[in-house]
């Protein structure tokens, strides 16, 4: 009877290691993720009450297109169900986040609010909330919430573009230089924005402490630059900045203080 060959000691190692091989890729093949959109279907409204959402009054569907998609960032490629309280707990983790996306969706999917959405999104959308605030404001005109109109001021304020000017029809920091509220849409006059930011108190402190090439500037032209403060009309300018027509008196009150500057300029040089 032939002896059987025995294998060498590369042989072997070849042998073993082909089979670890084969048990590693029957492992991979049986590594499957789960179908995400059907799993968060099946437990969003679940999800949401847990949330204290529910208050948010949506129908099924508008559940899952608003708060599917913090869901689903938080599964991944999950490769199994987890329970819906490790789905809660790592949503209020980062509420925050969480939230911002929620109001999102609800302004991308909501033409009108409820007044719990339209709180929801005030306090809580932030950057959302200020990318939406012409939308937001009437919607709270229309319901009468002046609270959250002055809450969403401050939004604004915070995580918006606010101006130097503030609108005297709805209170917002957003009067652009063309004399009109990005906000609410007003149509202003120079004189209502003279009045917004106390024009008389800020042409002082331009006659104060400009030089006299400024305010001759100014007088001449017959206007300045509003801004966070009055400046000459040459003078730097920043994005918001509006230009702003002198009244005869304001004029007049400029070419005053020109004079006592020349004047005041003229005693220190004779006595230097």
């Amino acid at each position: 009877m032939p002896r059987r060959r025995r294998r060498s000691s590369k042989e072997a190692t070849s042998s073993t290691q082909q089979a670890t091989k084969t048990r590693r890729t029957r492992r991979t093949r049986r590594k499957k993720t789960i179908n995400v959109e059907e799993y968060v279907r099946s437990i969003v409204k679940d999800v949401a009450e847990r949330l204290g959402l529910d208050l948010l009054g949506l129908k099924e569907e508008e559940y899952y297109e608003v708060l599917g998609p913090a869901i689903e960032m938080v599964l991944g490629e999950a490769t199994y169900k987890p329970k819906v309280d490790q789905i809660v707990s790592r949503l209020q983790r980062h509420y925050d986040n969480v939230a911002e996306v929620i109001s999102a969706n609800l302004v991308r999917l909501k033409d009108n609010f409820t007044p719990e959405q339209l709180e929801f999104i005030i306090s809580y959308g932030r950057r959302v909330a200020a990318g939406a605030v012409q939308k937001l404001y009437k919607e709270a005109v229309k319901m009468g919430r002046e609270d959250l109109v002055s809450q969403l001021r401050q939004v604004w304020h915070e995580y918006g573009r606010p101006t130097p000017i503030p609108c005297p029809k709805c209170g917002f920091r957003a009067v652009l230089p063309d004399l009109t509220c990005f906000v609410c849409g007003a149509v202003l006059s120079e004189k209502e924005v003279k009045k917004a930011v106390d024009f008389e108190a800020l042409l002082k402190e331009f006659a104060e402490t400009a030089s006299i090439d400024e305010i001759r500037e100014a007088v001449e032209r017959g206007y300045v630059l509003l801004g966070e403060y009055v400046k000459a009309p040459t003078a730097n300018r920043d994005p918001w900045d509006i230009e702003i027509f002198l009244s005869r008196d304001e004029r007049d009150y400029l070419r005053k203080k020109l004079l006592e500057k020349r004047l005041e300029k003229l005693g220190k040089e004779k006595t230097t």
